[in-house]
């Protein structure tokens, strides 16, 4: 949460006010700076969650704890940038995301952090699942100071070519 969700709610706020936009985030002292120094719009909303310890493969990393409710919500955009990175599968949470995604669905992941080897495995084992589901998509990575890896639904190929 931050620079990215103030550019989402304002987007929003003056060309898709009607979307609904949810932020997740663990940290009540980062969500309080935050509320104290941005106003998000009416249809955007903060779901502060805990962060726990889990086992992906056989390797620790840090996972939100999420209900199933939001893991099982439709969304057309992700942006990943939390919790914390980890050494092995990090940011994991999207994986169990995707198990709302359909063949045909509109989608857009914008993945933060893709020069790290935790996020690159999270991404190879997304993609795999994808793969299995017949879920088509397009992906491409954006390099500079930190990499961005953006995974597109078929409908949505154009935005990797930015």
């Amino acid at each position: 949460m931050g620079e990215s969700t103030k550019f989402i709610s304002t987007y929003l706020k003056n060309f898709l006010p009607q979307t609904k936009h949810v932020v997740i985030e663990h940290d009540e002292s980062w969500i309080s700076f935050f509320n104290s120094s941005f106003e998000l719009n009416s249809n955007s909303k903060i779901v502060q969650v805990e962060i726990k310890n889990r086992k992906v493969n056989g390797a620790e990393t840090i996972s939100y704890l999420l209900e199933d409710q939001l893991k099982n919500t439709d969304f057309d955009l992700y942006v990943i940038d939390g919790p914390y990175g980890s050494k092995r599968f990090s940011r994991f949470d999207i994986v169990d995301f995707a198990d709302a995604i359909k063949n045909g669905d509109n989608f857009v992941i914008v993945y933060d952090d893709y020069h790290r080897d935790g996020e690159k495995e999270t991404i190879k084992v997304l993609l795999e699942k994808f793969d299995k589901r017949k879920i088509k998509y397009n992906i491409n990575v954006f390099k500079g100071i930190k990499d961005v890896c953006l995974i597109v639904s078929e409908n949505n190929n154009f935005l990797v070519s930015i």
